[in-house]
């Protein structure tokens, strides 16, 4: 009786769950119905915890995930309700066209499989399979699919787009277009058909051809979501700002989504009018239950509009009630950054990278955080875990274009620039770093053709214009250069770039007077900014004036004592007037204040080294070695005071063996491991690397002398005897003279003839 008790109780409990679970998937069909997605989604998540296995209400969450934007979790819910459906067709096709989305191709291809095993005859699983093979770069193969398509439905027109696709993959341009044209024909009022057209066009640069099949788009369907967005992006991408805020305006009434209204905001934000982005987000924001997205808008906005105690406010409540939120704690540091409180921003990007590490957002900030700094080394490591996280991110390989650009790494930033363009051609930073890097390059004929079309499209955008003037200057062209220079500057009067040019023509010019009173007009004049006090400093130090260029670099880091360059070029300063002490209490400076040290940390130890404190200069060159160990002259420089002082001799020719690897012509370098390999007892293999450093540098008495002791003891004395006597001659007065002096004592002759 207790069994049959039990037993009726499990039952009543299930049919319990059965009939809860179809009350929740009912409640959020009725939000669905009121276009409520957000209630939809808790009532359908509802349903799926108490059944995992109810495949219909796993679409359902699915597709509301869908509405609201959220791609990752409406991919999740599809592949689950397939598995739980795996005979429901349209479900299978959606889960293979999500997984193409998500550049999954391998399972795109599984799903279009398991389609045509069901029904042979599928012309969309044959289209998607023809796309999972384009995904996995087998042309061939998905040609022959979309053939199998076409094959059985000729006239199906969004068969011919997806040939199109793979033609244009193939590299058959003129097929492509064919395909793509012929789709059109077949299914003239299919807003997907034209879209494609377009976008052909747009990729092949085919600018106007693309705005006309844009517009027969809207013709066709002017209140078509896909199409107004299209068109909106496409306005923006060639220039054409004013015309894009009529389609955001009506993608935002047609859809009302908040979606839509962000973008909206946003444009309204980018063309300077932002109380009217204020007024769209305001509601948004203040309505109870407001969705945090709308509040952090909100904050961007009162930023831009110069109210950001407002921002801050608003940033604020939101970190009280969810300390922890990723997102918001982002934009607290993008707000810190944008008032270049630079400190607080690291601290505070930091902390949302920790939040996050996954985030893309949050490393390129930390990225921009670094690069504002000064800080070369930690940004191009943050740049670089938002390619891991994104691999096609060209925000982040245009910044680490400009970065190598700054370091000298021409041809790096030439391969970040054009895979940049690649992945986004239509971004005018992204455009520009390229034209940069070609001309850093020197590819003066292709930075023209990559210029013109800029010039067309964005004529009063300064840096464009900079471009131009680097180029005439490139050419010799002085006259255009100093022109177009002033017309820059004339569009954007704090443009360092502008101003830079002119300074470079000038000093190329030696008209040294005319640099300074440039600078001295931009300081007077201002805004003072640090990076403008660093651009002074350059120019006060080369035209000779070295206390006009400490007093800039002074006042520099006053304003921004997270300046990094600052402290580098006021180092550099004191260490070329022999202040040695001042000089490496700045690189000390420098390196509390970097992410990756070894260039401060290496100078610190060399002037440390100079004043006879070997043991500080090892610390230093110990700390820069843990930090990198490719850092060829901190590792030199220690394996060299390793050798001397005979501690740590094994770690010392390892020392010295990398860097020889890393330097392998530095006479330097070389006699570093020679001495190394002799203080180790490594005799017979000290010879090599010591001829080899005299061969580079015959004047070095030090090798010399090193040399001689290792003939010494390899039992050649005549060789050795040769060596010291050479040694003495070229430098007699070396902390080394004494001891030189008694191995030549010990061979039986005690001074140089």
């Amino acid at each position: 009786m207790a069994a049959f008790l039990a037993v009726a109780t499990l039952v009543g409990c299930g049919a319990d769950r059965e009939t809860r679970t179809k009350e929740f998937v009912a409640s959020g069909d009725r939000f669905a119905a009121d276009a409520k997605p957000r209630e939809a989604l808790i009532e359908y998540r509802n349903a799926v915890q108490l059944d995992p296995m109810f495949g219909e209400a796993r679409v359902k969450l699915a597709e509301t995930f869908e509405k609201t934007g959220d791609g990752p979790n409406a991919l999740r819910e599809y592949i689950r309700a397939a598995d739980l459906l795996p005979n429901d067709i349209a479900l299978q096709l959606k889960t293979g066209s999500y997984l193409i989305t998500a550049h999954r191709a391998d399972d795109a291809l599984a799903r279009a499989d398991a389609v045509i095993k069901l029904e042979a005859g599928n012309v969309e699983a044959h289209v998607l399979r023809g796309n999972a093979l384009g995904g996995l770069n087998n042309f061939e193969k998905a040609f022959e699919e979309m053939e199998e398509a076409l094959r059985l439905d000729p006239t199906r027109g969004a068969t011919y787009t997806q040939v199109g696709l793979v033609e244009s993959a193939r590299g058959r341009q003129a097929e492509a277009e064919a395909a793509f044209k012929r789709a059109v024909e077949l299914a003239p009022t299919w807003i997907g058909g034209r879209l494609a057209l377009a976008n052909f066009y747009w990729a092949s640069g085919r600018q106007s051809e693309a705005a006309q099949a844009l517009q027969a788009a809207l013709e066709q369907a002017p209140a078509n979501e896909t199409a107004n967005h299209a068109m909106a992006i496409f306005s923006l991408a060639t220039g054409r700002v004013r015309e894009a805020e009529k389609y955001l305006r009506q993608l935002a009434d047609v859809t009302k989504s908040h979606a839509a209204q962000f973008s909206l905001a946003d444009y309204y934000i980018a063309t300077r009018r932002p109380q009217e982005a204020i007024a769209i987000l305001t509601p948004l924001a203040t309505s109870p239950g407001s969705e945090p997205e709308a509040r952090r808008y909100l904050a961007r906005a009162y930023a831009s509009v110069g109210q950001p105690e407002k921002a801050h406010a608003l940033v604020d409540q939101m970190l009280l009630e969810k300390p922890s939120d990723a997102q918001t704690t982002l934009l607290k540091g993008q707000l810190l950054l944008s008032e270049d409180r630079r400190e607080d921003a690291l601290a505070t990007v930091k902390a949302a990278v920790s939040a996050d590490p996954s985030s893309a957002a949050a490393q390129f900030t930390l990225g921009r955080v670094y690069a504002a700094r000064g800080d070369v080394a930690g940004a191009e490591t943050a740049f670089r875990e938002v390619l891991k996280i994104s691999p096609s991110a060209a925000a982040a390989q245009t910044e680490l274009s400009l970065l190598q650009l700054s370091s000298g790494s021409t041809l790096a930033a030439l391969n970040n620039a054009e895979a940049a363009v690649k992945n986004q051609p239509d971004r005018l930073d992204t455009r520009l770093a390229l034209v940069r890097s070609l001309l850093a390059a020197r590819h003066f004929d292709r930075a023209q053709l990559e210029l013109q079309p800029l010039l067309a499209s964005h004529p009063e955008v300064a840096a464009v214009q900079v471009q131009k003037a680097v180029l005439a200057a490139s050419r010799t062209d002085v006259v255009a250069a100093r022109t177009t220079f002033e017309k820059a500057l004339a569009l954007e009067p704090a443009s360092l770039e502008a101003l830079g040019g002119l300074l470079a023509l000038a000093m190329n010019a030696k008209d040294f007077s005319a640099a300074r009173a440039r600078v001295s007009q931009h300081l007077e004049k201002g805004p003072v900014t640090p990076g403008l006090l660093l651009l002074a400093a350059r120019t006060y130090g080369s035209t000779g004036d070295i206390g006009a260029a400490e007093k800039a670099l002074r006042r520099a880091i006053e304003m921004d004592a997270t300046l990094l360059p600052a402290y580098a070029m006021l180092g550099q300063i004191y260490l070329d007037q022999g202040k040695l002490e001042v000089a490496r209490q700045e690189f000390d400076n420098l390196a509390q204040r970097q992410s990756n040290p070894v260039g401060a940390l290496t100078m610190a130890g060399m002037i440390f080294q100079a004043q006879g404190n070997s043991q500080q200069a090892k610390l230093r060159y110990e700390r820069a070695v843990a930090l990198d160990s490719r850092s060829a002259v901190a590792a030199n420089n220690l394996a060299f005071l390793y050798s001397e002082s005979g501690e740590k001799l094994e770690e010392a020719v390892r020392l010295a063996r990398n860097a020889t690897e890393l330097l392998p012509d530095s006479p330097e370098v070389l006699d570093t491991l020679g001495w190394a390999y002799y203080r180790s007892g490594l005799i017979e293999v000290a010879v090599a690397p010591l001829v080899r450093s005299i061969e580079k540098d015959p004047k070095n008495g030090e090798s010399r002398y090193h040399l001689g002791l290792v003939y010494a003891k390899v039992g050649d004395p005549v060789r050795s005897r040769e060596s010291l006597l050479q040694a003495l001659a070229l430098a007699s007065d070396a902390p080394w003279v004494p001891e030189a002096r008694r191995a030549l004592a010990a061979l039986g002759q005690d001074r140089p003839r």
